[in-house]
């Protein structure tokens, strides 16, 4: 197995011996009414280094100035056998319930989606972790009888979870983008 990594501003492909993934993934749907539909799924995955003894892996550098909590990052060597592949949850789960009104008028559908993640390693090496959390995401929405036209509200993220969506690390610095917090929105969408 090779893994990149970023060292002395250069990225670089390791060695990493060998890993080993493996894991169970359930998802389904029911039709409780002619109105309400469910779906749900849930994941469980395990994905570790089996072998990975010369790591370069970049942290925190214990050496700052008086004064200064963080001051870039070291290249270290250590051996992260056993620890978790970067970017692999161990759990991740899902429930969305949809529940439709025809009208005269139209279609009007209220639907929610909550899922969890149990949280997981961004980079090799357990330096830097995104930890767990669970997003609620909510959407109203009319359709005309002929189904062209579709007008929604919608919310995401609606308990305003603080997360991260993308991480880069390096030497001597390291950055992370994170997700939109609480929004809320209307859209149209016509279809010929």
């Amino acid at each position: 197995m090779q893994v990149q990594s970023v060292q002395a501003g250069q990225v670089t492909i390791q060695n990493a011996g060998s890993s080993k993934i493996y894991g169970l993934d359930l998802d389904g749907s029911y039709a409780a009414t002619d109105r309400l539909s469910l779906r749900g799924g849930v994941s469980f995955l395990h994905a570790r280094f089996d072998s990975f003894p010369n790591a370069a892996i970049n942290v925190p550098n214990p050496v700052c100035p008086a004064g200064y909590p963080f001051c870039g990052n070291i290249t270290v060597t250590r051996d992260i056998s056993g620890t978790p592949l970067e970017r692999a949850p161990d759990k991740t789960a899902f429930l969305s319930a949809t529940y439709d009104v025809p009208t005269s008028y139209g279609t009007v559908s209220a639907q929610a989606t909550g899922s969890y993640n149990s949280g997981f390693l961004w980079t090799f090496g357990d330096v830097f972790k995104q930890g767990p959390y669970a997003l609620l995401n909510a959407q109203l929405t009319w359709a005309s009888p002929d189904t062209h036209l579709k007008l929604s509200l919608w919310g995401r993220n609606l308990t305003d979870r603080v997360y991260g969506v993308a991480h880069g690390i390096g030497n001597p610095s390291a950055g992370i983008a994170w997700a939109s917090p609480r929004t809320a929105g209307v859209s149209a969408d016509y279809g010929f």
